[in-house]
């Protein structure tokens, strides 16, 4: 299960989020993936972060909220608070929720692999069909993830980030696939070298999200670790949303 999670160091109800999560994570190994974008006021903002938390917005929205969770591209909820009723105790996403979400079948194989040399990240993934898929919406996204990060504590009280992005390749909107059929097995690598030195401040944001204090990976990067790096990969279909498989 893909859970696309949208916080920020600097946002309360986050911390309790990440508790939460955790629990799952420690309850279902191997059964998920996570891509953390930071955004809100976070100092490893992004524009693709604040990109995919648009994404799944509705056309002509100003503004989100956060903490916020999608997963496989078409549950999308706040996980504090997921099934609050009116006058009744709040509720959260559980383990419940993870396990209908696990039961859904996947029609095909990710295979994805992954080495490091200094600043440059080189990614093999394989896709293999067991189904057709004769839309031509369906898209492959790559994120490159740092699996903890310490150096953007802010005011929640976490002191530490999971799989938090760091870059998606080839940029936000990912690679088209076109159109695929049952026994198709299509593969690929991406090569991306992290530019400059490591720069804390390059993404802070100073009086909301404005793009110049964007992380500007033209110049700077928040790797904390490069040996703490890894990879999901995700198929999606770019016009309902759904994610039909990710590793």
């Amino acid at each position: 299960v893909l859970h696309e999670v949208f916080s920020a160091s600097n946002c309360g109800p986050c911390f309790e989020t990440e508790e939460r999560l955790s629990v799952l994570w420690e309850e279902f190994p191997d059964q998920f993936t996570v891509v953390d974008y930071q955004v809100g006021s976070d100092r490893y903002i992004t524009q693709e972060a604040i990109a995919r938390r648009y994404y799944y917005l509705p056309e002509g929205a100003g503004s989100y909220s956060i903490p916020w969770v999608v997963t496989d591209g078409t549950n999308s909820f706040h996980p504090n608070l997921w099934h609050t009723e009116a006058g009744e105790e709040a509720d959260h996403y559980n383990e419940a929720d993870f396990e209908s979400f696990a039961s859904v079948p996947a029609n095909m194989i990710l295979d994805v692999s992954h080495t490091v040399d200094g600043q440059t990240v080189t990614i093999d993934w394989m896709l293999t069909a067991g189904v057709d898929y004769p839309s031509d919406n369906l898209v492959i996204h790559v994120a490159v993830n740092e699996k903890v990060t310490t150096q953007n504590v802010g005011t929640n009280g976490l002191t530490e980030f999971h799989h938090v992005m760091k870059k998606m390749l080839p940029n936000k909107l990912g690679s088209r696939l076109g159109e695929v059929r049952a026994g198709d097995v299509i593969s690929d690598t991406y090569v991306y070298t992290f530019q400059g030195d490591y720069d804390p401040d390059t993404g802070l944001p100073r009086g909301g999200d404005n793009p110049k204090h964007y992380v500007d990976h033209r110049t700077a990067h928040t790797v904390e670790e490069f040996d703490d790096l890894e990879v999901v990969v995700w198929v999606q279909d770019s016009v309902t949303k759904a994610v039909h498989q990710s590793e």
